[in-house]
């Protein structure tokens, strides 16, 4: 397993690396330097992986897979539940949009498996799920953390949060005040990522206190 400050510098790396027409700028006040992954594209053309949509389970209770070997047998679904094989012919990432809420935080989180696999800190099986689960296991925690930054790097929260002088985001028993509320869920929208995700960055990046 990966310390999450490996973690960081992985996804520094591949950053470095990533084209520059894969980085979509966003608006935000007073900086051009924010921008939004096009992940799809960092799916396929930077990891260059096979990308593919399929109903992977009747009750949605699996959100995607990740494929390792050439010509493994997938089991998918059609629109009345009948199942049917797929054979990946690549290394690939499915994703099932029907049960996926967080589109690009589970294909970032593939995307983060195979990432983790040929640099050699995960051996997977041919076909790996990700289903809904009450806890997350360990190679979970450390895929939703690689996919966080690459979604969210100190170099995008950075000029985010320049605006406000690099004021800390005080979260005070358990609640936001109302601007900061604002700024949350503004911050959500533009670099469209889940709150908890959102949150998890900030207090990483030093920009979140708790008191």
């Amino acid at each position: 397993m990966t310390a999450e400050e490996s973690l960081k510098w992985i996804g520094e790396d591949l950053l470095k690396q990533c084209p520059g027409y894969i980085r979509k700028p966003v608006p935000w006040p007073g900086t051009s330097e924010v921008f939004r992954l096009d992940v799809p594209a960092f799916t396929a053309e930077f990891l260059k992986l096979q990308r593919l949509e399929y109903r992977l389970s009747t009750d949605g209770s699996i959100l995607s897979a990740s494929v390792f070997r050439i010509q493994e047998t997938v089991t998918i679904y059609d629109c009345r539940g009948e199942p049917t094989h797929l054979q990946s012919f690549a290394e690939s990432v499915i994703l099932d949009p029907e049960a996926c809420r967080q589109p690009r935080l589970i294909e970032m989180m593939e995307d983060s498996r195979h990432i983790l696999a040929r640099l050699g800190f995960h051996h997977p099986d041919p076909v790996e799920y990700r289903t809904l689960r009450p806890e997350p296991t360990p190679l979970e925690q450390e895929l939703e953390h690689l996919a966080e930054y690459l979604l969210m790097p100190d170099s995008v929260l950075i000029p985010m949060m320049q605006h406000r002088g690099f004021e800390p985001i005080i979260f005070t028993n358990g609640t936001f005040s109302p601007d900061e509320d604002r700024l949350l869920h503004h911050m959500m929208t533009i670099l469209n990522v889940p709150r908890s995700s959102l949150l998890h960055r900030l207090k990483d990046a030093g920009f979140l206190t708790e008191q």
